[in-house]
């Protein structure tokens, strides 16, 4: 090879780099674009000039034909206008860099925050001054902080009301101990019994537990057998954190009490609960003791007693009926009903049948990349037709011109949702699963009661045993 061809090949070289660097520039030019709105505001006559996603932002699909100072501050909330005003003001009377923070309303009505930068900018020629700078959305991250601050606050209150009633606990078994081995014995039992609670709610993520899941464990714990018990009626309630530990300790006691003196403490003794529900979000219990000693009405109101009297509080009461051939105790509680998903999110912890969704045709709309990536390769791997993935409710909508057997769908699509997908997918029967990131299951749950709902982060398994058990579900309707 010469000289002069080592040349060209030499600026060959740099072009092709040179091809690949713009390219890269325009890529990262255009992903600015659509996710960061950019601004220039003139300081003389408070106008700007804007590119899409800024007034996406604020709640427009498109460009308005104007946009100034003030109609910006007619979005910022009225607690936060005079802040906002008045950094502006400092920043272009000392040519300073502009950056807040703020809630804003958007054009539909809906609440949101921005972070905000400005950098001053003076135009050479004209001596015009300039803010140019850049808008991001973000609301969500002030979601999810918000759900942080609550969260801190209701683990600050159950630790609380936890040591109080530790306190209570230690003092009240403390005076009917015979001696400190029996002491020990009896604390340490009933700590256990409020430490399987919690352990069934750390399982659970942020889900209620199931009632019936607390009455096994309590009974599993104390030794026992399922065939001394039966459970039987409407076995679908669940319980939030406050009641669950109340209802824990209100069940110890009974399990103890029969083990110590009535069905339980006989070969012969049973126990059968039976549940039903007394009205709307409560739940009644009725514990019913057969085959054992007979049975007396205590003379001493120990602990014990104590807790059933009074551990539901205003959550519920506890009524007990000290029959000869046998105790009935008859509680009432708050409780709920859970939601679809209870048996799926965040619960498979036992081997399951995988379903089989080889050459389904499976719709995602999902506007995160990585998550939308995830989903996509998990559902190839089961042999799925994947369509999209999709981030937009327009392509989403498009390709359901086309055959699908069902579909995944994110609830919150940035400043959109994808409600009005799975609406049209209802009328069309088509099965779905709902996807949050955003502890809004509560905005599906009265519409669409029967979708199941996954919480991010979600597991492989839960997506493909969702989407088995909706179309098996589907399948059965036609």
């Amino acid at each position: 090879m010469t000289g002069q061809d080592d040349q060209r090949g030499t600026v060959g070289t740099k072009g092709a780099e040179a091809g690949r660097n713009d390219r890269r520039v325009r890529i990262l030019l255009d992903h600015l674009d659509q996710e960061v709105g950019l601004w220039q505001l003139n300081v003389a006559d408070g106008t700007a000039w804007r590119n899409l996603r800024h007034d996406q932002i604020f709640g427009y699909d498109e460009v308005l034909p104007e946009w100034t100072f003030e109609i910006f501050l007619e979005h910022v909330v009225a607690q936060d206008r005079d802040k906002v005003r008045t950094l502006f003001q400092t920043a272009v009377e000392n040519s300073q860099h502009w950056s807040f923070e703020c809630k804003i309303i958007r054009a539909d009505g809906d609440e949101g925050w921005i972070r905000a930068h400005g950098e001053p900018v003076r135009d050479p020629e004209s001596g015009e001054q300039f803010l140019l700078g850049s808008v991001f959305d973000i609301s969500r991250l002030r979601r999810a902080e918000e759900q942080t601050r609550l969260l801190k606050a209701e683990l600050n209150h159950r630790e609380r009301n936890l040591l109080g009633m530790l306190r209570a606990m230690v003092q009240l078994t403390a005076e009917r101990a015979t001696g400190v081995k029996a002491f020990a014995k009896v604390l340490g039992d009933r700590l256990a019994a409020l430490g399987r609670t919690h352990d069934l709610f750390v399982s659970r993520g942020s889900f209620p537990v199931p009632l019936v899941q607390i009455v096994r464990a309590e009974m599993a714990a104390m030794d026992i057998r399922p065939d001394r018990f039966t459970i039987e009626g409407d076995t679908d309630f669940a319980l939030h954190s406050k009641t669950a530990e109340s209802a824990t300790l209100v069940l110890h006691e009974l399990v103890t009490n029969a083990r110590q003196h009535g069905a339980f403490s006989t070969n012969k003794g049973r126990v059968r609960i039976s549940i039903e529900s007394r009205k709307e979000g409560v739940a009644r219990i009725i514990w019913t003791e057969v085959w054992g000693p007979r049975v007396a009405r205590p003379t001493e109101y120990g602990f014990g007693a104590r807790i059933l009297d009074t551990a539901l509080g205003q959550d519920g009461t506890v009524k007990m009926d000290y029959k000869p051939d046998g105790l009935v105790c008859t509680i009432d509680l708050v409780a709920s009903r859970p939601r679809p998903t209870m048996d799926v999110a965040r619960t498979t912890v036992m081997p399951v049948e995988m379903p089989d969704l080889k050459g389904k045709r499976v719709m995602v709309l999902e506007d995160e990349a990585l998550i939308a990536l995830s989903l996509e390769m998990t559902l190839t791997d089961e042999g799925v037709v994947v369509l999209g993935p999709f981030s937009s409710v327009d392509d989403a909508k498009a390709a359901m011109k086309g055959e699908v057997d069902a579909a995944i769908l994110d609830v919150n699509l940035g400043r959109d949702t994808s409600l009005d997908v799975a609406q049209t997918l209802t009328t069309r029967g088509v099965p779905f699963v709902f996807l949050t990131g955003d502890g809004d299951w509560h905005r599906v749950a009265n519409t669409f009661p029967d979708v199941p709902v996954l919480e991010k982060p979600i597991r492989e398994v839960d997506v493909v045993v969702s989407l088995g058990r909706v179309l098996k579900k589907a399948a059965g309707r036609k």
